[in-house]
């Protein structure tokens, strides 16, 4: 009778050691499985964080909408510069400054003057080369300043010397003290008729401050057929 009591004392006790150890085994894999858990909640964590910011999303989706994208202008005076380094840093691409091979004088009435003087004798400015392949741009924003109401003598020596392709868009933008760039834009279609052009921007002296400001609300409306 004894003996029984005893085996059953010690298989009493192998059943106790034994959910001892299984639940030390159901612990450690409780603990594994939030190791788990805790792992994979930072692989996610990880992946968020290459997320772009709103700024960046925005200006990749102007990117898509311009394709390979070309900043090309001239300025005299520094405003069609400003212009279109603002424009420039919205949409990205390339940005070339027309120069010409002749400098004009640098004050006002000396340089009024040598315009007028090449107007009466429609004579164009020579440009200095730039280097240029326009073939790869399917955006091109042309800047430049109106002078006595039509295209610059420098931004008109362009268009004649590079003749712009079927397909091709052409966003322009014109500075001034306070005339339309109507006449201007006009003279623009009318030295290269075959790319599609969006109504221009235009910013007088009085609107620089604001300039920001109306090169997003330009940007915003641009279409092409």
């Amino acid at each position: 009778m004894s003996c029984l009591v005893g085996l059953a004392e010690v298989q009493n006790g192998v059943s106790i050691f034994m959910k001892k150890i299984l639940f030390v085994i159901l612990l450690l894999v409780a603990v594994e499985l939030t190791g788990c858990g805790n792992q994979r909640g930072k692989i996610s964590n990880g992946k968020s964080s290459e997320i772009p910011s709103t700024k960046a999303v925005k200006k990749m989706t102007s990117n898509n909408n311009f394709g390979r994208s070309l900043v090309v202008y001239y300025s005299l005076t520094s405003h069609t510069k400003q212009v279109a380094e603002s424009i420039h840093h919205r949409v990205g691409g390339d940005i070339v400054a027309i120069q010409t091979e002749k400098s004009y004088p640098t004050t006002y009435s000396a340089t009024t003057a040598e315009v007028k003087k090449e107007i009466r004798q429609n004579q164009l400015p020579q440009l200095k080369t730039a280097d240029i392949d326009w073939h790869q741009y399917k955006t091109i924003f042309v800047g430049s300043p109106v002078w006595y109401g039509n295209l610059s003598l420098p931004m008109q020596q362009l268009f004649r010397q590079h003749q712009f392709q079927s397909g091709i868009h052409i966003a322009p933008f014109f500075t001034s003290g306070s005339s339309s760039p109507k006449e201007a834009f006009t003279t623009m279609k009318r030295l290269q008729a075959q790319p599609s052009y969006h109504q221009p921007l235009g910013i007088t002296n009085d609107e620089q401050s604001d300039r920001n400001r109306l090169v997003d609300q330009w940007l915003k409306g641009i279409k092409f057929d």
